[in-house]
């Protein structure tokens, strides 16, 4: 099972350069160092996410799969219960079937749950039969969702949790300046409950 990165912003990091620099206390007319300072907030915006288990700007992400029994696939999808972040949308379930066609599944074949929640998932109906597919191609079953804290408008980082704000500040702070160390925003995530324990 791969996981491919469909869109997302090209800012997508947790917070604005201006933010980092006011935590940092870097005067917001000197930019000397704003390039190394948006370069660093995206790295910790990865390791954040990478941490926690949750995308955290909107974006939209391709799972794709042999079969539609992989384990931890459909029934279980980060799908299942969406170990993504928040499960803004279900955007679209394809496959090749057995005349190497590209198909989409009806949105009638399936509910999805809980939609922008960490729980949202997607479940078949009862009575939907699984398509044969095509029995050459190592890539047959397409999911593709968009995930993560919900933009407002155009803002995509208005929805970010304040504390995972603070806990990238810090992390980011750390990347600039080596004034402490990741444990500290690591520290903060834990005791706030974002993130995500795998296996529970």
């Amino acid at each position: 099972m791969n996981l491919e990165l469909v869109t997302r912003e090209t800012d997508y990091g947790i917070i604005t350069t201006a933010e980092a620099k006011a935590y940092m206390q870097i005067p917001t007319a000197n930019t000397t160092r704003d390039s190394s300072i948006a370069s660093s907030i995206l790295a910790v915006t990865t390791q954040i996410e990478a941490y926690t288990g949750y995308f955290m700007t909107e974006q939209t992400w391709k799972v794709t799969t042999i079969n539609w029994t992989e384990p931890n696939l459909i029934r279980e999808l980060p799908f299942g219960s969406l170990k993504y972040g928040n499960l803004l949308s279900l955007d679209s379930v394809e496959y090749y079937d057995e005349d190497e066609v590209l198909q989409t599944v009806s949105s009638a074949d399936y509910n999805v749950n809980e939609v922008g929640t960490v729980n949202g998932n997607f479940k078949f109906k009862d009575d939907f039969t699984y398509p044969t597919l095509q029995d050459d191609l190592q890539e047959r079953v397409f999911i593709e969702f968009t995930s993560g804290y919900a933009k407002d408008g155009s803002d995509y980082k208005k929805n970010i949790p304040d504390v995972i704000k603070s806990a990238c500040k810090m992390w980011v702070d750390a990347y600039e300046n080596g004034t402490c160390g990741d444990k500290d925003a690591k520290d903060i995530l834990d005791s706030s409950n974002v993130r995500y324990w795998w296996g529970q």
